[in-house]
Order: C-alpha cells, then structure tokens, then sequence
C-alpha cells in the first residue's frame, strides 16, 4: 500500500493491456488491472471565486488553521458538508461570526431513532415505476401521493417542493430547535420510514426507467432537496448547531443572490435573497461533492487520451452491470470505477453501503481474472 502517493499520470500499453500509472516523484506501478476509487469530486459551484483572494477557501478541506478566530466567515452551504466545516472551526476555537448561505437556507433533517418499523409503498410501487411513459412530472405525483399516505397529509406535488425547500415554512433555528426536542424523545416520524424505504426501493428502479431529460430534472430538482430529508445529520451534530446558533454564532441565510471580493481589503459583500448586504474576511465552499470529472486533473487527461468518458448526468460513464467504465468507442477492459465518481450512473453511491457492495462486484471480476493469470502482480520501478 501505498500513503502520500499522487498519480499524476495513467497510460495503457497496448501491447501488454498493463495499466501504467506514474507517481508524482515519477515512479512507475504497473498492473493489468486497475480500480478508480477516487472518493467525492470537487464542488464544481463557485468556481468564479477560485484565486479570487487567499481568504477563499474552495474546499472546507483544506488547512483552514489560518482563519482568524475572531473573523466572520460565510460557508456557502447548508448541508452536511457547512455542518461539518463550523464543526471544524469550532474545534479550533473560533469566536466569530459565521454563516451558512444557501438557496434554501434549510439545514438537513435529523436521523431519527433506531426503529424496527418498516413501511408497504401503495403508490411508489415497482409497478407504477416500471412503465415505458414513467416521466419526472409522473414520478412526483407518485412522491406526493405517498407521503400523503404516510403523513396522514393532501400533499400535492407543490406542496412536496415547498415543504422540502422551505422546512415546512419555518426558519432553520426554529425548525431544528423543535426537531431536536422530537427526537430526543425517541419518537418515530413515518414520513422518514417511508423516505428510508424509497432509497434502497425507488431511486435503482428511476435510474433505470427516467429517460435522460427527466432524470436531469428529477436529479436537479429534486434529488438534492430529498438528501437533505434522507441523509440526515446525528442528533449529536444537531445540538451543536443549535448551540451555536443559540449563542448567536452561527445564522442561517437564504443567498448568495451576488458575491463582490474587494480584492484590496481582503472583504467579500455579499448579497442574500432578501437583499440583505454581508460583509465577510473569509468564504469557505461547502457546497459538498460535485458532479464534473474536469475539475479532476488526472480523470481529464484519462478522458483526453480516450480511456474514459464523461456521464451525461455527472461523473465518470460505467456500464451499470459490471461496473468497467466506458470510453464513448466501447467497454475499458481491465478497469473499474466505484464511488461518487459513478453517481451518473447510480445516484445511490452517496451511500457507503452502495460502494461495499460495487466493490464487491469488482472484486469477484478482479478474482475470476486473477485465478487464471496469477503473475499479474503489480510492479513498482524508478
């Protein structure tokens, strides 16, 4: 195993069908087969901020110790990705102001208790979601026909997306003070059953039946608003960010609608929806994951030199089944890919579960080859 190791650079030979990868101290690995396990892309959001100034932080996972404690910082996000950077920046001290900021200004739901309930779909039902006409107008009928059922609530599709964007009409701070006192009490909402079940039930069956434009609807829409629902934060996590925003640390705002860097002063104005103006020192992305392979320097020179292609709808293109991604003229034998690089494919690889069981399935393929050639062992050389 190698630690601290960065490939720089993936060529085939042709004659050998050997992987050839180069470090960036210029070593060379060889191996027939190869596995591109490269974990979550860059945000591909805000990138007209990158080199702006050095208080623009396009990742919260970057060293972030040279942030002044007492300075006001924007993150822009408000999902799991902004909890975890005002996590990060608490744990260094930080006494000054901070803000989430983001279109919905809604923080994810909380992850209720450990339940044994499960939950029978009547309308989500394998069925209903197999039919040649399936469209993303379709699909959210059948959303809110559901969670209808489930809430004991007439819910129609508008009013899906505006209790999913809005958090039912209250502000974050209020909304997530109450949910903690919900949960904390050990008590189980059916709307999360129900949301839980379509997650392993519906999204593998809308991958394969939304045509191309739906599914970019359905993915651009809705998706991100239903992980907010689903992939939950830790009731642990929750009460830290009531606590800061109790202390009056922490605000969540509805933006950015403009972003200015006064390059000279080293301040960033920016300007929220409701036309609020905020100055701030620093400005961290949160925006979590993205979605453009071109924002990988080793995937856009793979692309470049024709051994892989990007997904329409994100990521790297794999064939479903086998998982061996696909350059536009064919299947690259002999390589793989699992992982949120694949979310084109599976929009489920958000999910550790899902990456355990994809690499399972490579692992069998990667096996059944290594039974027959067994000297196919992976050389390192200067």
């Amino acid at each position: 195993m190698l630690t601290d190791t960065e490939i720089t650079q993936i060529v085939r030979e042709e004659k050998t069908t050997t992987w050839q990868l180069t470090t960036q101290s210029a070593n060379k690995i060889y191996s027939k087969n190869m596995i591109l396990a490269l974990g979550h892309l860059p945000s591909d959001k805000y990138l007209e901020l990158k080199n702006e100034t050095p208080t623009f932080y396009e990742s919260p996972w970057k060293d972030l110790s040279s942030i002044q404690s007492d300075s006001s910082v924007a993150i822009l996000g408000s999902g799991l990705t902004a909890i975890d950077t005002a996590k990060l920046l608490a744990a260094q001290h930080h006494v000054g102001k901070l803000f989430f900021i983001s279109p919905s200004a809604q923080l994810p739901r909380i992850k209720g208790p450990a339940t044994t309930s499960t939950y029978s779909f009547q309308y989500l039902t394998p069925s209903n979601l197999t039919t040649n006409l399936l469209t993303y107008d379709h699909v959210m009928q059948l959303f809110a026909d559901e969670m209808s059922r489930a809430t004991g609530t007439s819910l129609s599709v508008d009013d899906l997306l505006k209790i999913v964007k809005s958090g039912e009409g209250k502000d974050a701070h209020t909304l997530l003070s109450e949910e903690v006192k919900l949960v904390d009490s050990g008590q189980v909402r059916q709307w999360q059953v129900a949301l839980s079940a379509t997650f392993y039930n519906v999204l593998p069956i809308l991958t394969q039946q939304l045509g191309e434009e739906d599914q970019k609807k359905f993915r651009s829409i809705f998706f991100p608003l239903y992980l907010k629902w689903i992939a939950g934060m830790t009731l642990g996590n929750a009460k830290e960010i009531v606590s800061m925003m109790d202390s009056g640390q922490l605000t969540v705002l509805s933006g950015p609608k403009c972003i200015l860097a006064d390059e000279k002063g080293g301040i960033y104005h920016l300007t929220t929806h409701d036309d609020q103006t905020l100055s701030v020192s620093t400005i961290i992305n949160a925006t979590g994951t993205g979605h453009s392979i071109h924002q990988n320097a080793l995937l856009s020179q793979m692309e470049k030199d024709g051994y892989l292609s990007a997904h329409p709808l994100g990521g790297i293109a794999i064939a479903s089944d086998s998982l061996v991604i696909s350059p536009s003229h064919g299947e690259q034998t002999h390589c793989w890919a699992l992982g949120p690089t694949t979310f084109g494919s599976n929009p489920l690889v958000y999910a550790t579960e899902t990456s355990a069981m994809d690499a399972a399935k490579i692992a069998a393929h990667v096996l059944k080859d290594l039974t027959h050639v067994e000297s196919n062992t992976p050389v390192l050389t200067k």
